[in-house]
């Protein structure tokens, strides 16, 4: 599998359940795997035929400039979503993790993950 990865990508967003949370915005580190196939966009060496990593960080920072969330989780699906409205003929895989830094007492980080499979009609949990 052929996979186009984001590591440790640090946007600022409105985010927690706390009232102090919902006053500032905060750090989150966020991971992405896009699964998908290199070979058309190898053989033509075309970028339109595949995942285009720079268009999806500047969506991804775009994103969490307009929205704020109570949870992580619903960060991360809409992150989700997002990127199959780009992507959605060429995904056939994508893992995205979200995690806040320091926000419990004797921890460095705390976060969620999902990992979800596609088919053209339908996404599978994996």
């Amino acid at each position: 599998m052929d996979t186009v990865f984001i590591n440790d990508l640090i946007v600022n967003i409105t985010i927690g359940n706390n009232a102090w949370e919902r006053t500032i915005k905060q750090p989150i580190t966020l991971n992405l795997s896009i699964i998908t196939n290199f070979l058309k966009a190898a053989e033509q060496d075309e970028l339109s035929l595949t995942i285009d990593y720079s268009l999806i960080v500047n969506n991804i920072i775009e994103f969490c400039n307009n929205t704020n969330f109570k949870l992580l989780e619903s960060l991360i699906i809409g992150i989700e979503q997002l990127i199959i409205s780009k992507y959605q003929s060429s995904i056939i895989g994508l893992e995205i993790s979200a995690k806040k830094l320091f926000a419990l007492t004797n921890t460095k980080e705390v976060g969620v993950k999902i990992a979800r499979s596609y088919t053209r009609s339908q996404t599978t949990w994996n």
